[in-house]
């Protein structure tokens, strides 16, 4: 019996058996790399979910355990205008219980502006170092890993209205 014209009909049938199988673990393993599942203790740090406003390099960002806990983050203004910064708010859900509300903005070249007492801009692609201090409710230990929640609370002006958004993100990463 010939067969001519279905030479290739075995190895078809294989790569559409298991090439999706393939295809499928390879996709659950690049999902779970991002998700920080197999940083195994290192010292890396992520941030993900911020949108508009993002932090300029999360290799970078500082918490550190002196005076009970402070947090350091440069941030970018991608959100297509000028925003205005009005308050920002850490808080850790690992630890558990930390909180952090005393905030400072610093604009690249300015001087520190305390988000209690006035408010911030910045401008199209500008950058700004945020600083939160006053952290209580918890502890942070050096070497221990943390999730901080960010969210930052701007106005930005679209079509002639200003409008209020709130940017939120959260930051894995080790306390120094």
């Amino acid at each position: 019996m010939k067969f001519s014209g279905k030479k290739g009909q075995g190895a078809m049938e294989y790569l559409m058996t298991y090439g999706w199988a393939i295809m499928v673990v390879m996709i659950v393993g690049v999902v779970l790399w991002q998700m920080g599942v197999f940083n195994l203790g290192g010292s890396r740090t992520t941030a993900t979910g911020f949108e508009k406003i993002k932090p300029l390099n999360p290799g970078d960002i500082k918490v550190s355990s002196a005076g009970g806990g402070n947090i350091s983050i440069v941030f970018t203004n991608v959100a297509g205008g000028t925003i205005t910064i009005t308050s920002a708010n850490v808080t850790f859900s690992a630890p558990p219980g930390v909180s952090c509300t005393t905030a400072h903005v610093t604009p690249m070249g300015g001087t520190a502006i305390d988000l209690s007492a006035a408010s911030a801009t910045i401008p199209q692609a500008g950058t700004f170092q945020l600083d939160v201090t006053g952290c209580a409710g918890g502890t942070l230990t050096s070497g221990a890993s943390y999730v901080a929640d960010v969210n930052i609370v701007y106005q930005i002006e679209v079509g002639g209205f200003t409008r209020t958004n709130v940017e939120t993100g959260t930051i894995r990463g080790k306390v120094i």
